[in-house]
Parts: structure tokens; sequence; C-alpha cells
């Protein structure tokens, strides 16, 4: 709604201060200032952290960008053109970040001798603060939109037309209850009224945070958040993926020659256009699970495995001790 917050012309073309990479740059900020002030709680020197706050940023920023060049030009076009298919402006996978930085962090903590467990219990709430602020991105943005929805004729508008946004958000006394609109931006739905995506996966993953944040002191073991995390924001994204106008294609698909009417916009919005192969029903319709869909469920059983293994090994929580009590 808003996809560049400054702009001045140039000798080689406009200077822009993007509201996406801002927003990025403030949800790393925020993530590691999180980590930061729980590492003092629980006896963990600062002056280690900066080692897995650069593993962090680097292997969730190269997973991000592998997956998603995966997820949109394919296998083939990343073996030929490396170069060319990942340096592009745009495009991240969030899952693609959670698996690069889960690597990174983890070989860190493993050199460095910080403990682990412990380490990805700090990380979970931030990682979920750092996804819903870059979820407000996306809203700056227009990208990761919702699918087109039915708009009430009683809506209210919220926004001003001089208002500094691009677009409009509605208010409506049913389901979704609100709407937004995009006028420009990233997006490839202009001027029609969409599932709000974006802003629904921010406030969810921001009061997850906090939720997660609270639950510290009432962990039964080290890794406890972590396992939470894992086994309910796929949920989240799962379920929030179901509205979304995803053009990028399914990891996972079928043809139907007609769309159940319960079915969530988001099952068919990704396949819109797509060839479905099947000669007998040439009207047939691409329906299935996007990239972030699949992976959700792969995700959910990792949180599954990783809260049974630490409650059934006896897994406690390893004395912590503030630094200031030392």
């Amino acid at each position: 709604m808003h996809p560049f917050l400054w702009e001045a012309a140039g000798s080689n073309g406009p200077i822009r201060i993007p509201a996406y990479g801002l927003l990025v740059l403030t949800a790393f900020m925020a993530a590691f200032t999180m980590v930061y002030l729980r590492s003092v709680k629980v006896g963990i020197r600062p002056e280690r952290l900066p080692p897995v706050f650069v593993a962090s940023a680097i292997g969730g920023l190269l997973g991000a960008k592998l997956l998603y060049a995966i997820a949109v030009d394919g296998v083939m076009k990343l073996v030929l053109h490396p170069m060319a298919t990942l340096f592009t402006a745009g495009g991240l996978a969030f899952y693609g970040g959670l698996i690069g930085g889960a690597i990174a962090v983890l070989a860190t903590a493993a050199y460095t001798k910080l403990p682990g467990w412990k380490l990805v219990d700090m990380l979970a709430p931030a990682l979920l603060m750092g996804m819903g602020i870059g979820r407000l991105g996306c809203f700056m943005a227009g990208c990761c939109h919702g699918a087109i929805a039915d708009l009430d004729a009683n809506a209210l508008a919220l926004l001003d037309e001089q208002s500094f946004l691009h677009g409009q958000v509605y208010v409506q006394s049913h389901f979704p209850f609100v709407l937004t609109e995009f006028h420009d931006g990233v997006g490839r739905i202009h001027n029609q009224p969409l599932y709000p995506t974006q802003l629904g996966d921010a406030v969810v993953l921001i009061g997850f945070s906090g939720l997660l944040a609270s639950l510290w002191r009432y962990r039964k073991f080290d890794g406890m958040l972590a396992g939470l995390m894992m086994l309910f924001e796929p949920m989240i994204r799962i379920f929030i993926e179901s509205y979304r106008a995803d053009e990028r294609g399914y990891a996972l698909s079928w043809a139907v020659t007609s769309v159940p009417s319960w079915l969530p916009p988001g099952f068919v919005s990704a396949g819109e256009g797509l060839p479905t192969g099947d000669p007998l029903h040439p009207s047939a319709i691409m329906v299935g699970l996007t990239t972030s869909q699949f992976l959700g469920f792969f995700f959910v059983s990792i949180g599954i495995g990783i809260l049974v293994y630490r409650f059934a090994t006896h897994a406690g929580v390893d004395p912590e001790v503030a630094l200031e009590d030392e």
C-alpha cells in the first residue's frame, strides 16, 4: 500500500527507500533485541551472540531466496543460471529462511559451545516476531496478498482518500470481517477487495510471539518453545494460505471438474491458468497445496517430534542464572 517510503530523482534513475526492505531490517533488529534481552536473564553473555545473529541472517536470507527461486523458477533454471536466479530483487520464502537459518544457527551453536536447545527456545518467539513484522512489509509492498473476496455493500472504508497508503482497508460484519484493496504495488491483483492475509498473518504471529515469550518460566524442558512454534505456526500458515492468491503454483496438485463451494479460494488461485493435462476434461481446474502448505505439514511433524523426543528422554531445563545475579 506504500511500496516506497521515500523517493528522489537520481542521475542513474530514482533513489528509493523501499518499505519492505526497511521493515525486514526492523524485523531482524526486533528479533535480535528479544534474544539479547532473554540471554541476560538466562546467563548467556551477550558478547557470545553476534556469531549467532550473523549466521541466522545469512543462512535465513540464503535459504529464503533459494526456496523462493525453486518454487518460482524451478530447479533446472537454478542449476543452469544460479547467480541470475538467486540474486534478483525481491522474493523470499519463509520456510526456506527457517531451514537455512536453523542449519546456520545450530552449526554456530555447536561451534561456539552455546546450549543449543535453550538457544532455539530463545529464538522461537523472536523468529515469530520477526515474521510478523516482515508480513507488515508485505502489506506495504502489496505482495503475498489474499484472493478476491466478497465486499459487503455496507462495508466501512477505514482510510481517507488522501491517505498516504495506496489502497483501502474495509471492515464488514461477516467473514473475513476485514478486507484490503491495493491500488498499486508488486501484487498481481489491484483495485479489488482481497482477503487480508498479510495483516492477519502479522497480527497472529506477533500475538503468538508474545504468548511463547510469556511461557518461558513454565517450560518443562529446553526445546519446548521451539517445538510449540514448529507445531502451531505451520497450522496458522496452512489456514492463511488457504485464502491467499499465490500465483507460484502448487507443490501438490490435482485436477477437478468442479470446485466445491466450501473450498477456500487459495486452493484454486495458485492454479489459475495452469494446464491440467486431462484431455477428457479440458475445462478441468487445478487445485492443490502450495509450497508453504505442503512444507507446513512437514514442519508440524518436526514440532511433534521435538516435543515427544524431549519429553520421552526426560530432558529438563538447564540451570539459568541471570548475569546480574552472578
